[in-house]
């Protein structure tokens, strides 16, 4: 199963593929879907507050910085910069956009979930994340949960389509992730997860807020 696309997201362990049952597009509105996807990483880049093109290795943090600002913002750098792999490489060939592909991706790694908490943890506009559910909930690939204890909460989660599309993305995520990592030995990979790991972990830490919870 894909894992969840959050601020550290598209870092996505893959497993073997289901192909997906027949969709057929239209010319013009897979057209309409690329633009829109081209727009989506624009906002992206713009809601990360990174430069897109940003890839010629230069820092990022200004002279000076601590190193905790210059790693936070390399990350970030990197976060962004890995919209373009997965915009041209899984959600143009699948005929959706990037936000689309990000709400897919993490419906299907965390569960369901109502739009609201997307975007929380996202860390997405609220509007782009209801463009995208809608978007996601006319193609047939999400539905609404029901929520007994609170008939207020609309969450979503994946449809049996959605599932299949979902899994039907695994090859090429994978080829995402060959380019990627494919420059690291096993054991750094190994190493790199586990970071990961502790960062993923220590994120709900973080107050709506704005200010990190005491250590």
């Amino acid at each position: 199963m894909l894992t969840n696309v959050t601020a550290l997201a598209w870092l996505a362990a893959t497993h073997s593929s289901v192909r997906i049952g027949t969709r057929l597009w239209s010319a013009c509105a897979a057209e309409r879907r690329r633009i829109a996807a081209k727009e989506d990483a624009i906002s992206w880049n713009e809601d990360t507050g990174v430069a897109a093109g940003q890839g010629d290795g230069a820092d990022p943090a200004p002279p000076g910085a601590p190193e905790q600002v210059q790693l936070l913002l390399t990350l970030l750098k990197y976060a962004t910069l890995l919209n373009r792999p997965m915009l041209e490489g899984v959600a143009v060939p699948k005929g959706i956009s990037l936000n689309e592909l990000r709400v897919l991706m993490s419906l299907g790694g965390e569960g369901e979930a109502a739009g609201h908490t997307l975007a929380l943890v996202m860390g997405m506009p609220p509007m782009n994340v209801s463009r995208a559910l809608q978007a996601l909930h006319a193609m047939g690939w999400i539905e609404q949960a029901p929520d007994a204890g609170n008939k207020r909460r609309k969450p979503f989660r994946l449809s049996a389509d959605g599932w299949a599309a979902y899994r039907a993305m695994t090859p090429e995520v994978e080829t995402v992730a060959d380019f990627l990592f494919s420059g690291l030995t096993g054991t750094e990979r190994q190493r790199f997860q586990r970071t990961i790991n502790k960062l993923v972990a220590r994120m709900p830490g973080w107050k709506s807020a704005g200010s990190p919870t005491a250590s």
